[in-house]
C-alpha cells in the first residue's frame, strides 16, 4: 500500500498538493522611496547651482542620501549570492 503525504495549509485547509519549492518564491523588492528622494534633492541643488546661486546641501539632504544608501545597501544584500 503505497503511503500519500498531507500537507497542512496556511488557511489551516488539509491538501495533498506539496507546497512550491523555495526556489520559485520571489524575494521582496527592496523600496527605492529614499533613492528617488535623493535623487530629487541632488537635481534641486545642482540646477539651483546652475543658475548661479550658491548652494549649500541641507539636513534633509543627507538625511535623505543616509536613507538612500541604507536602501541600496539592504537590496544588494537581498540579491547577493548566498555563500
Amino acid at each position: 500500500m503505497g503511503a500519500s503525504l498531507v500537507y497542512l495549509e496556511r488557511n489551516s485547509e488539509v491538501t495533498t498538493d506539496p507546497p512550491p519549492p523555495a526556489c520559485l518564491l520571489l524575494p521582496m523588492k527592496p523600496s527605492t522611496d529614499y533613492i528617488r528622494h535623493a535623487a530629487r534633492l541632488s537635481r534641486k541643488l545642482q540646477m539651483d547651482a546652475a543658475m548661479g546661486s550658491a548652494v549649500q546641501p541641507d539636513a534633509e539632504f543627507y538625511k535623505a542620501l543616509s536613507k538612500a544608501l541604507e536602501e541600496i545597501a539592504a537590496g544588494l544584500e537581498q540579491v547577493a549570492p548566498r555563500e
